[in-house]
């Protein structure tokens, strides 16, 4: 799914819990400040997810819980301040 180079700025919670066997999910060079907890936890299957050039100041663990089959992760662009206190790519087994 390719969703890039639009002005998303918030991942819900129910935007994509339907797209439970996407592969690839494109969601670069947007606007996204925010991102709902539970956004990608029907992603189990997901192998890849790109954020890059974003607006996101911070990374959650939650985000990657779920995201079992998850191999590649792109994350360049935005503007974290640090990765948290919990070590957000524990649960990223495959990456």
């Amino acid at each position: 799914l390719n969703l890039a180079y639009n002005k998303i700025k918030h991942i819900r919670s129910q935007d994509l819990q339907q797209a439970v066997n996407l592969r690839t999910l494109l969601l670069q060079s947007n606007k996204i400040s925010s991102i709902d907890e539970e956004s990608f936890h029907s992603l189990g299957k997901l192998e890849l997810l790109n954020l890059s050039n974003n607006s996101l100041a911070h990374l959650s663990p939650a985000w990657f819980g779920h995201l079992f089959s998850l191999q590649h992760l792109h994350l360049r662009g935005n503007s974290y301040r640090d990765l948290g206190e919990i070590p957000p790519f524990s649960s990223l087994r495959n990456l």
